[in-house]
């Protein structure tokens, strides 16, 4: 009895299976399967079937990742930032080079051979394409995707994050060189430290470490003198403020300025002071429009505000004397890098 009502059960399941092969075979592909089916998985060959053209929303809904197609004079854009970046560093790596070699910064070693026309034309192009993707990303928002275009935005952050990762890397060699300097393993050349006025020589003492303080008082100790009084506690960098109007609507960028010093000083980008494009490329990529707007518009101030305090560093602000250009400015542009990525 068991065994003929399996047999049943194996003869209905095969002639269902049969039926349905039969009827799916002979029946015209309908537009619409019934609600709950389960779509048969059509033959090699086959043209699936696929929504009328009208099913298809123009935007797509939140969340989903648009296509992104970048504008070949954009691509050309971002393009040309890479051989300025190069070239800063090579001229960075032959510069650093000799310094380690001979262990002493000479009057040559301080002046500008022609290093910063490279890092401010990286600097300039880097802030010229991020206001370009800035406002195609803002004329997106406003009119919610029908103009305009993320891509841009969602670019430069990719191009920007890889090469902030190599500024990063230099500037990481600017803070050993100035690390040696303090400590006196690298040293300035006496012809330099003649030159200096005593006010300078006295700086330059202040901003070493005890051990450095020591070795330029046994090498040259015509110019620093012990006293009785001991040493001058040891002082590090200290940028001075830089002036500016009073907090108001016109001027929202002044917080962020005065933190962009201390980030120049300190050799440090942290978290909350990164990454003006990142959190608006997520929201425009979603198509989450007032965010996308909201984030844009706070965007531009932020980034005219870090761009300010880069030029302020590169022209001199805070930088000590004893301190070569190429060295202090890297500093200055991998900030500002790590702050528009």
């Amino acid at each position: 009895m068991t065994t003929s009502w399996s047999r049943r059960v194996v003869f209905l399941l095969v002639s269902g299976s049969l039926i349905a092969f039969g009827a799916a075979a002979n029946a015209q592909p309908a537009t619409t399967p019934p609600a709950g089916a389960t779509p048969a998985t059509p033959p090699a060959g086959a043209t699936p079937t696929i929504p009328p053209a009208g099913a298809i929303p123009a935007i797509p809904p939140a969340g989903a990742t648009p296509a992104i197609t970048v504008s070949p004079d954009f691509t050309a854009q971002l393009d040309r930032l890479e051989p300025d970046l190069r070239a800063v560093e090579q001229n960075f790596a032959v510069r650093s080079a000799r310094v380690h070699a001979t262990k002493i910064l000479t009057e040559a070693d301080m002046q500008d051979l022609g290093e910063s026309a490279a890092l401010e034309a990286y600097a300039n192009g880097l802030k010229a394409a991020f206001d370009d993707a800035l406002q195609d990303a803002e004329r997106a928002g406003r009119t919610e995707g029908r103009e305009g275009s993320v891509a841009k935005f969602q670019k430069f952050e990719q191009v920007a994050k890889s090469q902030q990762a190599r500024l990063a890397r230099l500037q990481a060699q600017a803070s050993g060189i100035e690390s040696q300097l303090r400590s006196g393993s690298i040293q300035l050349d006496r012809a330099l430290l003649q030159r200096a006025t005593p006010q300078e020589r006295t700086e330059f003492q202040n901003s070493l470490t005890p051990s450095g303080r020591n070795f330029i008082q046994e090498i040259h100790p015509n110019l620093f003198p012990r006293t009785s009084l001991g040493f001058p506690k040891y002082a590090g960098l200290v940028i001075p403020a830089i002036p500016l109007p009073s907090q108001s609507a016109t001027n929202p960028g002044k917080s962020r300025a005065e933190k962009c010093m201390n980030l120049i000083a300190n050799l440090i980008v942290t978290p909350a002071e990164a990454a003006v494009a990142v959190p608006c490329v997520a929201s425009c990529l979603a198509q989450a429009w007032p965010i996308c707007v909201s984030c844009v518009v706070a965007a531009g101030p932020v980034a005219v505000a870090d761009y300010n305090a880069m030029v302020s560093c590169w022209n001199g602000s805070g930088k000590p004397w004893w301190m070569p250009s190429w060295v202090w400015k890297i500093k200055c542009v991998a900030v500002l890098a790590g702050q528009l990525a």
